[in-house]
């Protein structure tokens, strides 16, 4: 894709710099850019530093097929995850060490 060709492929991106990811792979409804291929996203993004993120909101809605690792993430600076997961079905990977004592 054009994307991955200026920016490379998404596993790799330094997000070290990020602080708001909402909507970031997303089918409709507060997205960053609607993307209906976003249903087919499954892409192993569990090396992404996300210890400055402070949102989340969205962040996979309508991503039907995610199910990756991804609970190594640091969540400690995410204040908002709101419909983070929605509609994420095949989602079912263990996220029980998130630290999320900072969402509201």
């Amino acid at each position: 894709t054009a994307a991955e060709s200026t920016y490379g492929h998404i596993s790799t991106w330094d997000t070290s710099g990020v602080t708001d990811m909402s909507g970031l792979i997303c089918t409709s409804g507060r997205c960053l850019y609607e993307n209906p291929a976003a249903e087919f996203f499954n892409d192993d993004i569990g090396a992404w530093d996300t210890s400055g993120v402070t949102s989340m909101e969205a962040l996979f809605k309508g991503a039907s097929a995610f199910n990756r690792d991804i609970g190594g993430w640091s969540v400690v600076a995410v204040r908002s995850m709101e419909d983070m997961f929605n509609r994420a079905y095949s989602f079912n990977q263990d996220i029980g060490a998130w630290d999320t004592s900072g969402v509201t």
